[in-house]
């Protein structure tokens, strides 16, 4: 039998209001893609027999859009234009031209095996909002560090706004593992809240220190063994 990991995983807000209404419970890429499949090839040409294609679509979460809405560049800031819209953060540019807002549709992970992951613009996917931006790529390892996975947009520089339709891919997650993936969810508390805070703006009172060092602190203090008790102690049945 194939072994299993076990991903955790839980929605993160922005202030008082619970928007887990938003959230659909997770699928890999893997089984997203079965609605699709054509099932009168022959064996050899079947993607999905190739194992290099499958090991990786597996362990890909596709992130969907709650619903349509569109946003507009002004200046150097970006505003919603649109009646449903999530509320949204915008920071400094690291490009020229460019600028970047984050959504307040987050997302935490955990898990007990050694798990890195990665954050990309959903590149196997035709999402429309991607004429007009793309994901801020990143990775950390989520047995190490409990942070928030935040969906920075940084726009294209000719683009003066971006729009998003409901079910579109917003991003993939890539799961660093050769086991195929569990996800279970648990609800955040506020002492989970209070470490995750704690992990997402280490840029400010650890912004010389390496990941592996703010790994090795998280470790040192056990609170990978703190997060998982709690975890634990509030999993959605």
């Amino acid at each position: 039998m194939k072994l299993k990991t076990k991903i955790y995983w839980a929605p993160v807000f922005v202030g008082d209001t619970d928007w887990t209404i938003l959230y659909e419970q997770p699928q890999t890429l893997f089984n997203v893609l079965q609605n699709d499949v054509n099932r009168d090839i022959p064996r050899g040409d079947n993607v999905f027999l190739c194992p290099s294609f499958t090991n990786l679509v597996k362990r890909i979460l596709p992130i969907t859009f709650p619903f349509d809405t569109k946003y507009v560049r002004k200046n150097q800031d970006v505003i919603p234009d649109s009646k449903h819209y999530l509320d949204i953060t915008t920071r400094t540019p690291s490009f020229n031209n460019c600028i970047n807002f984050t959504p307040h549709y987050k997302y935490i992970f955990f898990s007990e095996e050694d798990v890195n992951i990665t954050l990309s613009s959903p590149y196997f996917s035709n999402s429309p909002h991607m004429k007009y931006g793309r994901v801020t790529p990143g990775s950390f390892n989520i047995s190490k560090w409990f942070r928030s996975v935040n969906f920075e947009i940084i726009l294209w520089p000719e683009s003066d706004k971006i729009e998003f339709e409901k079910g579109e891919y917003l991003a993939y997650i890539h799961f660093d593992t050769e086991n195929d993936i569990e996800f279970v969810q648990f609800t955040m508390t506020d002492e989970l809240h209070n470490i995750q805070r704690v992990c997402g703006t280490s840029s400010t009172w650890a912004s010389q220190e390496s990941l592996c060092t703010r790994y090795d602190r998280f470790d040192k203090s056990n609170l990978n063994k703190i997060v998982m008790r709690e975890i634990k102690k509030n999993i959605v049945e």
